[in-house]
């Protein structure tokens, strides 16, 4: 007896590993993962019929912020001074920043998972439009003066001493004009008491990576993913300022340069354009908070190579109230438009985070798996915002500024 049990004894023990094997192969087809899962073991999903695809769309509402996106300086007009210096500094001082509201994007996305040794292929484009329009109206005594990215020396053209007279050393940073509304004073700014704003912003993002999803623990998945990523991103930006003053005497009616009523205006416009390629590296987190809810979190950072375009431009559409003054001041006034531009090719980080709460379940026989996320997102662009600040003679560009992105993001996936 023993020696016919020794005999078989090999054969029984393969057979016990073979079940054993089967039973654990059920497990992760019915759970996802194995009953016992060694440090990174694949995280799934596994699905009966499984295709290897996964699809998935997401609808994204968020807000755009910038840097270097002052439009003005909403100041006291007793700020000013009459002395032949010109312009004293501001007093009582509101800097004035673009308004950005909430707009909705979407994201759609493509892999096929299991591609080589667990590894999954994914293709996603992301795509965000902003507009926000909006106007001010300045308070008694108080007025817009325009901010430093104007072309300042357009306003001295029809000075009645010359431009260098009005357009001083002294004066150089405070946006000098030949005459104010608000003011007898010659060489002071000029307050503007009503102002029009707009701005555009498009972000697009396209990016393919690889990923291994790997479960540290039976609750924890950390899954690396490393790709290329490219950005495009388009933003432009406009201000326009009015007055509604209405002087009485002739003088007085000739210093109002821009009245609203006659179709007259001061404007600065400024577009930014970004495209950059690069690398970029991530990781997805995921913490199971039960059988169906978890918590997750998506990091992943990028740089970008490209080209980055600045382009800026300061329009005066002047008109007078008094057409039979005659001379230098009050020849014909045509509209004068001063433009500069900007490129070079340049790195850019990326930067990229989403926390929140995921739901996910199989149906229809375990052949199919649906997740649902509802999470915040941020991201920033660096460097991408590169204001031509204008000059009498020259421009220089501000360097160092970037765009931002933050909001909610309501995501689903299916898995097949």
């Amino acid at each position: 007896m023993k020696t016919y049990f020794s005999q078989y004894l090999p054969a029984i023990v393969v057979s016990l590993a073979v079940a054993s094997g089967i039973q654990a192969e059920e497990n992760r087809s019915a759970d996802g993962k194995s009953p016992v899962c060694a440090d990174m073991c694949y995280a799934g999903p596994v699905l009966d019929c499984n295709d290897n695809w996964q699809v998935m769309g997401a609808a994204v509402y968020e807000q755009v912020r910038v840097q270097g996106g002052d439009i003005a300086l909403l100041q006291d007009a007793g700020a000013r001074s009459n002395t032949a210096l010109g312009i004293n500094f501001p007093q009582n001082a509101t800097t004035i920043q673009f308004p950005e509201d909430l707009s909705w994007g979407f994201k759609i996305g493509v892999g096929y998972r299991d591609l080589i040794s667990d590894w999954t292929a994914q293709i996603r484009y992301n795509y965000f439009k902003s507009v926000t329009n909006g106007s001010l109206e300045s308070g008694y005594n108080f007025g817009f003066a325009p901010s430093y990215y104007v072309n300042r020396a357009i306003f001295s053209i029809y000075s009645p001493t010359g431009p260098s007279n009005s357009y001083t050393t002294n004066n150089a940073s405070s946006v000098p004009l030949t005459t104010s509304p608000l003011s007898n004073a010659q060489n002071s700014t000029v307050l503007f008491q009503n102002m029009e704003m707009g701005t555009s912003s498009i972000v697009n993002n396209f990016n393919v990576t690889l990923e291994r999803p790997s479960l540290v623990t039976q609750n924890l998945e950390v899954t690396p993913f490393y790709g290329v990523n490219t950005t495009i991103i388009t933003r432009r930006q406009l201000a326009v300022f009015t007055n509604d003053y209405s002087p009485t005497g002739s003088t007085q009616q000739a210093l109002n340069f821009y009245p609203s009523a006659l179709g007259a205006f001061f404007q600065n416009y400024q577009k930014y354009t970004w495209w950059g390629v690069g690398p970029l590296a991530g990781v997805h987190t995921s913490f199971k908070m039960g059988d169906m809810f978890a918590l997750y979190g998506d990091a992943f950072g990028s740089l970008t190579y490209g080209q980055c375009s600045s382009r800026a431009s300061t329009f005066s559409k002047r008109v007078s109230q008094q057409g039979s003054l005659t001379g230098a001041l009050f020849s014909p006034y045509t509209p004068v438009e001063a433009v500069m531009e900007q490129r070079m090719f340049q790195f850019s980080p990326e930067v990229n985070f989403q926390v929140g709460i995921r739901f996910e379940d199989r149906f229809d026989n375990d052949s199919k798996q649906v997740r649902v996320n509802i999470g915040y997102e941020a991201a920033y662009y660096f460097l991408v915002m590169k204001t031509v600040v204008n000059d009498t003679l020259t421009y220089q560009t501000a360097d160092g500024a970037g765009l931002g992105l933050q909001g909610l993001v309501l995501q689903a996936q299916l898995d097949f």
